[in-house]
């Protein structure tokens, strides 16, 4: 087994350990082509799916190696055709909520009508070491992780806002 699965595996039982409600089935393993950033990206179907299908972001990802093409380690959501919404959260802000708003980009680095939302950075993880000599900064990662889908779960209406919003307004 090599030391990224080993990881994987580490990764996702520390994640249960977190949040027992989780499923191990809920996290898959990824690795951009392009930047070769590591990631971990959840199935937002199950991972949130006590949002309506309209407000659960189509990406939900934990960037593990922030250290790859000026990527830093952070987790990102993102909402698919919302991106002309940016304006508008970025005047108004959300309280609390620690986060950057972006535009997402494709793999050519063109921006998309995609809203991204960023956590402030957070500690990288070396895919290439076992979790064990890394639970400091995984331990804050994944605190990171469970604040963000938090959020999302306690803030539905704040989402149909955000949706309602993103509908209305031209692209």
């Amino acid at each position: 087994m090599g030391s990224e699965n080993i990881f994987f595996s580490g990764y996702v039982s520390a994640l249960v350990s977190a949040m027992p409600e989780c499923s191990e089935s809920v996290a898959t393993w990824h690795r951009d082509p392009v930047g070769g950033n590591a990631s971990i990206q959840f199935d937002v179907g199950s991972w949130l799916n006590e949002l309506s299908a309209e407000l659960r972001p189509s990406t939900f990802a934990h960037i593990l190696d922030g250290d790859h093409d000026s990527v830093s380690s952070c987790v990102r959501i993102t909402f698919r055709g919302w991106g002309n919404i940016l304006p508008i959260l970025a005047s108004r802000g959300v309280d609390g909520f620690g986060v950057v708003f972006s535009s997402a980009m494709s793999d050519e680095g063109v921006e998309v009508d995609d809203l991204q939302i960023s956590s402030l950075a957070i500690p990288s993880v070396d895919v290439d070491q076992s979790v064990a000599q890394q639970s400091d900064p995984l331990a804050a990662a994944l605190s990171e992780v469970v604040r963000l889908r938090k959020w999302l779960l306690q803030n539905s209406d704040e989402l149909s806002r955000w949706r309602a919003l993103a509908m209305q307004q031209p692209n």
